[in-house]
């Protein structure tokens, strides 16, 4: 689960908040190939497991692809 409370360029610098961890999502420019990687700050400890569910479906929270989006790219920009 996404650490919501938690700051992903923080934790990028060491600081990561107990109980969280930082992985990564690789993402591929469909025009150019580039491939970058965009970070995201996890909870370690699964919070649910299959036991109970019994329907799910896959959903994005637009706004926070729009804004680890943003902060990858800033990144990118600052390594070069």
């Amino acid at each position: 689960m996404v650490d919501e409370e938690g700051d992903v360029d923080e934790a990028l610098k060491g600081n990561i908040p107990p109980g969280d961890m930082v992985l990564y999502q690789r993402s591929v420019d469909p025009q150019t190939g580039a491939a970058r990687r965009i970070p995201f700050l996890l909870k370690e400890k699964t919070l649910m497991t299959g036991e109970f569910i019994k329907d799910a479906r896959v959903s994005s929270n637009q706004a926070l692809v729009s804004r680890m989006w943003q902060w990858s790219s800033r990144m990118l920009e600052q390594s070069f």
